[in-house]
């Protein structure tokens, strides 16, 4: 019954990180694979690029390499043949991985998609029975027709209904049903296709690999996060996101020097001086000192009981607490060797 918060200043970088930790700890389950979307005890208040989902990453990448048909690199479509989510990824998954050694033992570097055919044909005739990929290989022809009929250049808003009928060709998302997030995964990736006809704005006619990277810059910027079931008692957030979240206990992580105050970062499309004449976010230390006061007063009152805590080292490197640690119960910062790393509020 009790709402607990984790406060992570670098909770882009060390996201993973904690996935992996909190799972060990409150959900062993989700290590089974058969598992992995299990509700979890935790929560992240910050999700993760679109484009970093598997499902989404399969289709990102044989988009690029539709566009770069005339050279294709054995590592990636070698990686594709792994990987579920396109063509028959069930029916045909053995067949692949045979197919994966073949092209390693007898293909160059590098490659053309029609030299990839031609391999492929001659390839699933000698290998048969199991070693057969005749729907992979049905997809691969059906996609080298539908480049064929394309123009080299041509607008965004023309550009989406072709690469929704290339992901067609291969089959994309793959045989089996969809789990929750993936449904929710590619729900999301068909509005990041959408939003890119709105590129016409500022874009003129463009060839398809200009497109795919623009659809890829897309899913890298919307963050994706699937929805949980219920309310998990472990809230884990950034430094912002607390601030009016009722909670009953709060640990704030990270508050070392280099990181809290943050350092500032003024914009480098306006001048300097102006900006901290303005005052404006991240113009200079002093404001970014004033930043952090009023976020770390608001921490403070966040909850009944606050932790605070710092690392004392980083591999070989010796850190210190915050100075602003030092306003709120008297701490000497000078040296981080002689603190226990957290007290409590």
């Amino acid at each position: 019954a009790v709402r607990l918060g984790i406060v992570v200043p670098e909770l882009t970088a060390l996201r993973d990180t904690l996935a992996g930790l909190l799972d060990d700890a409150l959900d062993p389950a989700a290590l089974s694979p058969a598992r992995a979307e299990m509700p979890r005890h935790y929560n992240f208040s910050l999700g993760l690029p679109l484009a970093r989902q598997p499902l989404v990453a399969v289709a990102l990448q044989w988009l690029d390499l539709a566009a770069h048909a005339h050279d294709i690199a054995q590592e990636t479509f070698g990686a594709l043949l792994r990987q579920p989510g396109w063509s028959a990824d069930i029916g045909e998954a053995d067949a692949r991985a045979r197919l994966d050694a073949r092209l390693r033992q007898d293909m160059p570097p590098s490659f053309s998609l029609e030299q990839l055919l031609r391999f492929l044909r001659k390839a699933s005739s000698k290998l048969g029975g199991e070693g057969c990929v005749s729907r992979l290989l049905a997809s691969l022809e059906n996609l080298k027709a539908a480049l064929a009929e394309q123009p080299s250049r041509q607008t965004h808003a023309a550009w989406v209904p072709v690469l929704r009928r290339l992901l067609d060709t291969l089959g994309w998302p793959g045989e089996r049903v969809l789990s929750s997030h993936e449904f929710q995964a590619r729900r999301a990736f068909d509005k990041e296709l959408n939003a890119l006809a709105e590129l016409d704005v500022v874009q003129g006619r463009v060839p398809l690999g200009e497109a795919c990277r623009h659809l890829r810059q897309l899913c890298r910027e919307r963050i994706f996060q699937p929805q949980t079931e219920g309310e998990p008692p472990v809230q884990v957030m950034g430094l912002l996101e607390a601030a009016g979240t009722p909670l009953d206990e709060l640990w704030v992580m990270g508050m070392n020097d280099h990181l809290w105050p943050p350092a500032a970062r003024p914009n480098p499309l306006l001048p300097a001086e102006l900006q901290r004449c303005a005052r404006s976010p991240n113009a200079s230390a002093e404001v970014q000192e004033e930043f952090a006061r009023t976020i770390q007063r608001r921490l403070l009152r966040s909850a009944p009981q606050v932790i605070l805590s710092w690392a004392r080292n980083e591999a070989d490197r010796a850190l210190r607490p915050s100075p602003l640690l030092g306003s709120v119960v008297g701490l000497d910062t000078g040296n981080g060797n002689d603190h226990s790393g957290s007290f409590v509020i």
